[in-house]
């Protein structure tokens, strides 16, 4: 135990820099992390992003939000948002470098670094959370069918026996 204490105290003394505990928070999150200018363009992307997308690091620089979203999703309509709250969230698709497209949410943020604006855009992968959604919704409709459908007599009872639904 005291050897994992040490170890940790140890990794501490690394990260005493700003820059050094930004980096690596950059980097250890479980989602697509991008900084892009206020236009879109992707300027810096975490390791995550090029395993989730397919491109690798220097492909990505040459891309815009716009490239890796979906083209339904057309940043211009959420400028205003944006500069209003100064942040955004919304679901879409995102297109990987091999033209697969699946569900995500994406959050961006703006601010000021340098004298300009720019946008730290975060991309969560949730297909796995719509799949359940999926699922959950086809169970509600059997349900109901079943339920509104059938020619026998249906009681719901709670635990003391109490009718919730006839």
């Amino acid at each position: 135990m005291q050897e994992i204490k040490e170890d940790l105290l140890e990794g501490e003394s690394k990260f005493t820099q700003p820059d050094d505990r930004y980096h690596t928070l950059f980097e250890r999150i479980n989602a697509s992390v991008f900084l892009t200018s206020f236009e879109g363009q992707i300027q810096e992307a975490n390791q995550k992003s090029c395993e989730f997308l397919g491109y690798n690091w220097d492909e990505l620089l040459r891309l815009t939000l716009q490239d890796v979203l979906s083209k339904e999703f057309d940043l211009n309509q959420y400028r205003d948002e944006l500069a209003v709250r100064g942040y955004f969230t919304f679901e879409t698709e995102t297109v990987c470098k091999n033209g697969h497209h699946f569900p995500v949410e994406v959050n961006i943020s703006i601010f000021r670094m340098n004298g300009k604006l720019v946008m730290l855009v975060l991309i969560w992968d949730i297909t796995q959370r719509k799949n359940q959604e999926k699922r959950l919704k086809e169970s509600e409709k059997r349900y109901h069918r079943l339920f509104e459908y059938t020619t026998n007599g249906i009681i719901v009872l709670d635990a003391h026996g109490d009718i919730l639904d006839i």
